[in-house]
């Protein structure tokens, strides 16, 4: 309990470090499109309720309309929020749930950023649940893995859309296993599990669509990891992996429209569209970008850049390479994620690393998830500035499968 309420206040720290940063350091940036956007939605409430329902329900081009008759929201707002990329659907959705948490708050700047990094602390806290009842005898790295990674107290708050997409993520993986592993078909739950995966895909599809064939995996290992004859286990195994891969494509192809320009039939272009915009940033923001060498957007040219792609997502950015302090404070994480994870490998050895790792269908299902998610955000980010927010929903699951995969190693090693 003690430990929970410093994770509590060190979230609530982070909340308002990052808004301070971004309004002191940035000087306003995405932070105030989106509070700066949600204003209308807010005022338009003493001015008309029936406009405030219209706005919250309302597509991008009526959103504009509704901003250009104003309710009191300052002209040079309205042309910053239209002028630039806020009305796109995950921008606008960010926008909405913002003044959502304006209408407990009076429209107030931090008190919003603090309702996001609460609404991801709430996803936290049912991830720490989860995972403390499978692994009880872990609750100390579980703590850690849920609460205490920096990158995660820092951009796990404030007015942005990653702790919204982090708490999101949360959820949706707390009530698939309630659901699907528990057995708990509660129709509150149902209901949570569509609103959180609704809000992830809304905002940030990818996301999804990396923990659509992780969580297929995890629930067709669940039933048969219970088969105790490993010959049968064997022999089946080759059919989980068909299975998944099938199921993910039929899923995926079922949401294209609303996975957008993240559907299959558009992916490779909106890397593309990712590198060239990130990199452009990257150069206007002092050089905090990285490259992957030549890029090849084929499928077989993706690919062959997923190592260096997940590397650069769970590892980087170097010491070395970090030219501003809030990106040095990454790279100190990333090395010493770097060293948990060579330590953990050279100790137990590659074969007993893997073969670890595939003893238990949680620790397959975190390690599936954060390299298919690391592959995704390593592939897009070209920006240690975005790298850094973009990677905090892999975090604590990349961190605590080392941790399952050292613990099972310290069993075996007093057995």
């Amino acid at each position: 309990m003690k430990m929970l309420m410093y994770a509590f206040w060190f979230k609530i720290g982070g909340s308002l470090f990052i808004n301070s940063i971004y309004e002191f350091y940035y000087r306003g940036g995405d932070v105030q499109g989106y509070y700066g956007g949600s204003e209308g939605i807010y005022n338009s409430i003493f001015y008309n309720p029936v406009y405030t329902v219209k706005m919250f329900f309302s597509s991008s081009d009526q959103y504009r309309t509704f901003l250009s008759s104003t309710f009191g929201l300052k002209r040079d707002m309205i042309q910053f929020v239209t002028s630039r990329h806020f009305l796109n659907t995950p921008e606008l959705t960010a926008i909405k749930m913002a003044a959502i948490a304006s209408f407990a708050c009076f429209h107030t700047y931090t008190t919003i950023g603090i309702i996001f990094a609460l609404f991801a602390f709430a996803g936290s806290f049912k991830l720490f649940l989860l995972m403390r009842q499978r692994y009880p005898h872990l609750t100390k790295p579980i703590l850690i893995c849920c609460f205490f990674i920096p990158s995660v107290i820092v951009w796990g708050g404030g007015v942005l859309k990653d702790p919204l997409t982090y708490g999101g993520t949360c959820f949706i993986i707390y009530y698939l296993y309630e659901i699907f592993v528990n057995r708990k078909f509660k129709l509150a739950y149902f209901v949570y599990l569509v609103l959180a995966s609704a809000l992830v895909v809304l905002i940030k599809p990818y996301i999804f669509m990396s923990l659509t064939p992780a969580v297929f995996f995890f629930l067709i290992f669940t039933y048969v990891h219970q088969i105790k004859s490993k010959a049968i286990f064997t022999f089946l195994v080759p059919f989980v992996i068909v299975i998944t891969i099938g199921l993910s494509f039929v899923l995926v192809t079922i949401l294209k429209n609303e996975l957008g320009r993240f559907s299959l039939e558009n992916i490779q272009d909106t890397l593309e569209d990712f590198q060239t915009w990130h990199e452009a940033e990257a150069k206007m923001s002092g050089g905090s970008g990285y490259t992957l060498g030549e890029m090849d957007f084929s499928t077989t040219g993706l690919l062959k850049k997923i190592p260096l792609a997940i590397n650069v997502t769970y590892f980087r950015p170097y010491i070395w390479e970090a030219r501003k302090p809030i990106i040095f404070l990454g790279a100190v994480e990333s090395l010493l994620v770097f060293f948990f994870f060579i330590r953990t490998l050279y100790r137990a050895g590659i074969r007993r690393f893997f073969r670890t790792m595939f003893s238990d269908p949680f620790t397959i299902f975190c390690i599936l998830f954060a390299l298919i998610f690391g592959t995704a955000v390593g592939l897009s980010s070209y920006n240690f500035g975005a790298l850094a927010r973009y990677k905090i929903p892999g975090m604590p699951f990349f961190v605590f499968a080392i941790y399952i995969i050292n613990d099972q190693y310290q069993k075996k090693k007093k057995n």
